[in-house]
Parts: C-alpha cells; structure tokens; sequence
C-alpha cells in the first residue's frame, strides 16, 4: 500500500521586537590571504515592489532558476515549469499580494550577485492557517486584528556561499521585516514546513527560536505555501498527498514549525545591524577568494549542511 508523505510543521510567535533597524542589514566578512584583504559584503533586503521591479526580476528570476536546477527535490515547483516564464511573469511573482520577498546580497569588489533567498506569505486569515486536528498544530489563540500569521518558504543559498550562516541571517531579518514594518506592531505567528530527515535544517530553525507544532500531508503543505494549482486532478485520492501517516515515522517527508516558542523569545540573536562588521581572520581566502576554514569550522560545517537542504 502507498503511503502518504508526512510535512512537519514548525511555528514561531512573538509580540516583541528583534531588533530596531530598517529592513536591510549590512554584513561584512574579512577576508585574509597571505597578508592581503579582501572584503566580503553580504547585505540583506526585502526586494522593494515598485522601485527597479524590472531589473530586481532578473536577479530573481536567476537565483530562483539556480535553486530549481540545483535542488529540485527541495521544491513543488520545477525547473521546467519556471524557466518557461516571461519576464512579465517575473515581475508579477515579484508584486503579488500577501508576498514580501527578502534576499541576501553579495558585493565584491564591485561586483554584485544575489546569493539567497527566502519568501513569507501572508498575512493569513485564521481559516487559511487552520490545519486539520489531526495535524496536532494548536489553534490560533486571537483572531485577525489581534495577530498576523504569515509562512515561510523557499529559502535557498548558492552552493559557494553555503557555510557563512547566510541561511539564519536571512530568516532573521524576514523574521525582523514583520514584527517591525507596522508603527504598533501586532502579535505574529510564523509557520514552515520542513523535512523532518533534515536535522541540520531542523535545528537551523530551532536556533531562530521555532518549534514543533504538528504534522500534516504534502497537499496540506502545498496549499500553505500558496502551491495548490501543483496539486494533480484527484490528489484527494491519491495516498501520497492526503494519507496522514502519524504513527510511521519512517514515511515523514516533513514537518509543521512555528515561531517562537509561546511566550517566549528566539533562542539566538537576531542580524548584526547596519554598518557593524564581523573582524578578524574568520576565512583563509585561496586563488579565487573564498578560501577554507580557520576557525569555527565545526559550526560552519553544520550551517552549511544546513543550508543545504533548507530550500523547501
């Protein structure tokens, strides 16, 4: 018999704030080979709607075609299916409502690349949030004015970057967009789907202060991340969408997570702010400027597992 595909599904809520800074944090690693510097600047924005929309999709549409080519089994979506796109698509994927879009920039020498990225939907109206009881997910405690829920989704950092807690800084500042975007911030509730398998990306988020919240199917899954037109005709049917398995772990394809832990504050600290730099021989740079480890390497090594399978 087929069995269904288990999402576990993680939730973070706060109603305090991060940290006071506008959303684009700037994040400098030096860099040192044989007594030359280099410098590596990572900044993290929310991509603007209006401001250069046109050239913002191109840099999205590239980064966004390397995270399917590179990961397609981390995604509902395909390589196939977006790279057909136009750049009109593009740019409307871009402006959706109830999307805000957030990117880790990286400037060398003057040349700019986007390196990563990460999506939240919402904000969610209860009934959308709700996941059915068999997921074990809690029930929203206020109702619409009272809090915001919103998902997360598509994180993703290019193979070279990978390592440098790009992944968690990124969350971190989406985390700090929406609890600091409104004069009186209301109480908000983050949720993401995530593979259970994946322990280093469980823990990525566990350290940004999520928790456990349940189980639910890959349909369950695709609807929450605003993918139920990938559904096939007849999904109900069909034991790999809608079977909820909760008692054969082995079968788990994912898992529910929110944010934070209720009443409580994420367990690590949020992005550096604006203009502060990380000092120090951190990274040894080789012939192509992005060298080996010196220090922390344990770390890095598990941040980059990490990233490496967080793109879901």
């Amino acid at each position: 018999m087929q069995q269904g595909i288990l999402v576990k599904v993680l939730l973070f809520e706060s109603d305090l704030p991060l940290l006071q800074s506008s959303c684009a944090s700037t994040n400098s690693i030096d860099l040192y080979s044989y007594g030359s510097r280099l410098v590596m600047a990572y900044t993290y924005l929310r991509i603007d709607k209006d401001d250069n929309i046109a050239a913002s999709a191109q840099k999205y549409k590239e980064l966004r075609l390397q995270a399917l080519k590179l990961t397609p089994t981390s995604f509902a979506s395909t390589y196939e299916i977006e790279s057909a796109f136009t750049d009109d698509e593009w740019i409307s994927r871009l402006r959706r409502d109830g999307i805000e879009t957030f990117i880790c920039e990286h400037n060398q020498s003057g040349h700019v690349e986007w390196v990563a990225q990460v999506t939240l939907r919402g904000p969610l109206p209860a009934e959308d949030f709700i996941l059915p009881p068999a997921s074990g997910q809690p029930m929203p405690r206020l109702d619409d004015a009272e809090e915001e829920r919103w998902q997360m989704l598509s994180l993703f950092v290019l193979p070279s970057h990978r390592g440098k807690g790009i992944a968690k800084d990124l969350c971190r500042e989406a985390l700090q967009y929406l609890i600091s975007y409104r004069p009186h911030p209301a109480h908000v509730r983050v949720r993401l789907m995530v593979k259970p398998e994946n322990q280093a990306t469980v823990r990525l988020y566990r350290q940004l202060g999520f928790v456990e919240a349940g189980r639910c199917t890959l349909a369950e899954a695709l609807i929450a991340n605003g993918d139920a037109d990938l559904l096939p005709e007849g999904y109900e049917g069909d034991a790999k969408y809608s079977t909820l398995q909760r008692h054969s772990r082995q079968h788990e394809r994912a898992m529910v997570l929110c944010w934070p832990e209720p009443g409580g504050r994420p367990v690590d600290e949020p992005p550096q702010r604006a203009g502060l730099q990380r000092r120090g021989p951190r990274r040894v740079a080789g012939a192509d400027g992005v060298g080996g480890e010196r220090h922390g390497a344990g770390a890095d090594h598990r941040d980059e597992v990490a990233e490496r399978h967080a793109a879901g």
